[in-house]
């Protein structure tokens, strides 16, 4: 299992983590590549393109809002 720091483990590996979750490990997390894919048990480009692809659908919904 692996810890964001101060706070309590992220989860294990072969946890699925919803789009909203996979953007948290990046941004409020701050862990890299290798960690979140440490947490997902995936690759760290599987986890940078995961992450690409979670951004590029928010952004989607996003617009289709205004």
């Amino acid at each position: 299992m692996l810890s964001g720091g101060a706070g309590p483990p992220l989860g294990r590996p072969g946890r699925k983590y919803p789009m909203s979750s996979r953007i948290s490990l990046k941004i409020d997390g701050q862990l890299t590549f290798a960690q979140i894919g440490e947490v997902l048990g995936i690759s760290p480009n599987t986890a940078a393109s995961r992450y690409r692809y979670a951004l590029e659908k928010l952004r989607r919904l996003l617009e289709k809002d205004k």
